[in-house]
């Protein structure tokens, strides 16, 4: 109940701001779907963007609890599934 309020209020945030909640999903459904089309997976929670992206800034800036970013990409023949 707790994590649908949370929801709630972030997609009326998010949507007021001109980004529109398009989607839900479960990550592991996500990632098996899109690894069985052949995409290679990332998925970068809280930490990992943190680290990649605003670890050097010096406004503090940080993703809160609910970021995450997920990027698929077809393979090259170079790399390894």
């Amino acid at each position: 109940m707790l994590v649908r309020h949370f929801y709630r209020g972030m997609i009326a945030r998010v949507a007021a701001v001109g980004e529109p909640w398009k989607s839900f999903f479960t990550v592991e459904a996500l990632a098996a779907e899109l690894t069985a089309l052949g995409f290679a997976f990332e998925d970068l929670g809280q930490e990992e963007i943190n680290e990649r992206y605003f670890a050097h800034r010096a406004d503090g800036l940080k993703v809160g609890s609910g970021g995450r970013v997920v990027r698929a990409h077809l393979f090259h023949s170079s790399e390894t599934k």
